[in-house]
């Protein structure tokens, strides 16, 4: 009925995974973690605190990946939100 239970074909199999000890992976914050900030500091109506932006940083939703495909990303956002983290 209407197409919705047709069989459809099953999904292409997932490339293997490269594990490239020159190219470790990164935790990557999404949104970006300015945009982030900004939008908390409009909410609020006043500059963020210290321990207010640490909170925010904290608990920002982040994900792994390569560190030459977080550097593609930084460089699509137009700015550089990483920082060196000796």
């Amino acid at each position: 009925m209407f197409g919705i239970f047709k069989k459809s074909a099953p999904p292409p199999p997932l490339p293997e995974p490269k594990d490239d000890p020159a190219d470790p992976l990164c935790l990557v914050i999404i949104p970006a973690l300015v945009a982030i900030l900004l939008n908390a500091e409009q909410e609020k109506g006043s500059p963020l605190t210290e321990a207010e932006a640490i909170a925010i940083r904290d608990n920002a939703e982040c994900i792994a990946m390569p560190a030459s495909v977080a550097a593609e990303v930084e460089s699509k956002r137009g700015y550089s939100s990483a920082r060196d983290m000796r």
